[in-house]
């Protein structure tokens, strides 16, 4: 029974944390599907980029609060 308790606890907490890192995305309609393929209508939206080098995971860091 504990060992279910602790199984438990451990699935909650790695759903919480895989919805903590979710990416917004934009919404939109799909216009037309073909299998595993959509073409989408996406509403007008402003898009942020920045360019860092380095690493995926160093980079990562560096891109944020970019002045």
């Amino acid at each position: 029974m504990r060992v279910l308790r602790v199984v438990f606890a451990a699935a909650i907490t790695i759903t919480g944390a895989i919805d903590a890192m979710a990416i917004e995305e934009a919404a939109y309609s799909v216009t037309m599907q073909d299998g595993a393929f959509e073409i989408r209508d996406y509403a007008p939206h402003v898009v942020a980029e920045t360019l860092v080098e380095g690493t995926l995971e160093a980079a990562g860091n560096t891109a944020f609060n970019r002045r």
